[in-house]
């Protein structure tokens, strides 16, 4: 572990990564000894989320198509 301190911008690219919260960021980062990937890595490890570097957020939805409705007679 090093003697440099956890950030919130560390913190912040980990949540950004995995979705957890602030204190399991936190936590996360100072196991990983402050090495952001490694970090997201554990997360994902101890969640069982897959692999790292995979969002736990959803995708951003896109507008929906409209079909043109059929005549009615």
């Amino acid at each position: 572990m090093t003697d440099d301190p956890i950030t919130y911008q560390m913190i912040r690219a980990v949540r950004d990564e995995t979705g957890a919260s602030h204190e399991e960021c936190r936590r996360a980062l100072e196991e990983a000894g402050g090495d952001v990937a490694a970090a997201a890595a554990l997360w994902f490890a101890r969640k069982g989320q897959g692999a790292a570097g995979v969002s736990r957020r959803p995708p951003l939805r896109t507008p929906h198509q409209h079909e043109p409705q059929s005549e009615r007679n």
